[in-house]
């Protein structure tokens, strides 16, 4: 029997380039960033074979996750949020793969202080799956203040 994993992922405020955002993180982050040192040479590979703008894994680290693995979705401050997926506009898509790696339709909405969890779904024999779309996209908001934020992170579908 196969053991599940379950990636607990952490919707919060990060500080970067354009001041302080809100972005989805990975709560165990030197975890992720073993996967992605682990994943790196395809990361790489499959970025250029996609024709991907600038990649720069040193300071732009994708949650990387595997098909059948468990993504939980919460957020710092128990804010109210909404999170979708999507392939990632930044590199050329995988024809016939899910347009995100959830099997969701949209958004999806998360009360304050909740949880999201979100099973990536298999490759089927039906046709390609996540792993070989591999570049998705996170994107949704965080209702702060009364005020939406935007949430705009990267996930990699490894194998």
């Amino acid at each position: 029997m196969a053991i599940s994993t379950t990636i607990e992922v952490v919707i919060k405020k990060v500080e970067n380039h354009h001041g302080k955002v809100w972005s989805v993180e990975p709560k165990d982050e030197d975890a992720n960033k073993e996967r992605v040192k682990k994943h790196k040479e395809k990361i790489e590979d499959n970025w250029h074979d996609r024709h991907g703008k600038v990649l720069d894994l040193r300071h732009h680290r994708p949650i990387v996750f595997l098909e059948g693995e468990t993504l939980n979705f919460t957020c710092e401050g128990g804010f109210r949020f909404a999170i979708g997926a999507k392939k990632n506009p930044d590199v050329d898509e995988f024809p016939g793969t899910p347009d995100n790696p959830f099997g969701w339709d949209g958004f999806q909405l998360v009360a304050e202080r909740g949880s999201k969890s979100a099973l990536v779904i298999p490759t089927t024999a039906d046709g390609p799956g996540p792993r070989h779309q591999r570049f998705y996209k996170f994107h949704g908001w965080v209702l702060e203040n009364g005020e939406f934020k935007p949430v705009d992170p990267d996930g990699y579908c490894g194998s």
